[in-house]
């Protein structure tokens, strides 16, 4: 790797022994600024981390070198922002089809919450000891034999190659939590049912995949269009994509294109009474679609 900033796991990971990987962001943007630096190797480094490959570094400093085996560790990655940020820090970090976004599991948080309550006392270190337990033999076991895969060929011929290996990883992960021998029935039905869940939410974020800037402004604003059953104002699209952000220039152009391309058209003189409505009339359609 050439950049320090995807070694720390490996070398804690090697130095410590263990055979669980955790890297936690608080905030998507930070993760996005690490992928993003000059030289980064951090994009290699995380779609390595997935499939439990080989991860390892060459360094003048031996203490700072790491080679850790394919299919020793089990590696998680947690990172979390807002809705509105989403859409346009992941066109950044899974642009040009990294093969990030088949690789991540979104979770919406609830229109509502439930009530507030007060904080159950829980013995969090016994629950990770028994987590750990879990996983430690399920890396020594290295293979789980299904009970039946005709469930997972169904989402195969349905959904597609990608939708039924995220189900098939969801049940092995079933079938581990449970301490099961093998991966049964019941571990398969629920990974199938994360897989389309999974499926609905990047139908519902409407992730797209920009190389440029003018690609993410002009994805981003047939996105909001399709959220807003095909029309708003311009003054209140403006505010909501924050286009001072980008300037001008960057703006008109990247509007007028849509407009040029066919894509939107406007309506209104943009006076009291009148403003100015934009619409959308020819679809655009994202990488995941």
């Amino acid at each position: 790797m050439r950049s320090r900033v995807s070694e720390g796991p490996g070398a804690d990971r090697q130095r410590s022994n263990g055979k669980n990987v955790i890297l936690f962001y608080d905030e998507l943007s930070a993760l996005v600024s690490k992928c993003r630096i000059e030289g980064s190797g951090m994009n290699s480094a995380l779609l390595k981390l997935y499939d439990s490959n080989n991860f390892a570094n060459s360094t003048k400093s031996k203490k700072d070198a790491y080679n850790v085996e394919p299919g020793s560790y089990c590696a998680t990655l947690i990172t979390a922002t807002t809705d509105r940020k989403f859409a346009e820090l992941w066109s950044q970090l899974a642009g040009e089809d990294t093969g990030l976004n088949d690789r991540f599991t979104w979770v919406l948080e609830p229109r509502v919450l439930p009530e507030l309550k007060l904080e159950k006392v829980v013995n969090y270190h016994e629950a990770a000891l028994a987590t750990r337990k879990l996983i430690d033999r399920a890396v020594d076991k290295k293979t789980f034999e299904f009970f039946d895969k005709t469930p997972l060929q169904r989402i195969l011929e349905i959904q597609g190659n990608r939708s039924a290996h995220r189900a098939e990883k969801w049940a092995l992960y079933f079938a581990i939590d449970l301490g099961l021998s093998e991966i049964d029935e019941d571990c398969v039905e629920r990974g199938i049912a994360l897989a389309r869940y999974e499926s609905e939410v990047k139908k519902y974020l409407m992730t797209y995949e920009a190389k440029n800037d003018e690609s993410n402004i002009q994805q981003s604003v047939v996105r909001l269009l399709k959220k807003s059953q095909g029309k708003m104002e311009l003054r209140e699209m403006e505010r909501k994509l924050n286009v001072s952000r980008y300037g001008t220039t960057l703006w008109n152009r990247a509007f007028n294109g849509l407009y040029q391309s066919g894509y939107i058209i406007q309506d209104g003189r943009g006076v009291k009474g009148d403003p100015k409505i934009v619409k959308l009339i020819r679809d655009m359609r994202f990488s995941d679609e």
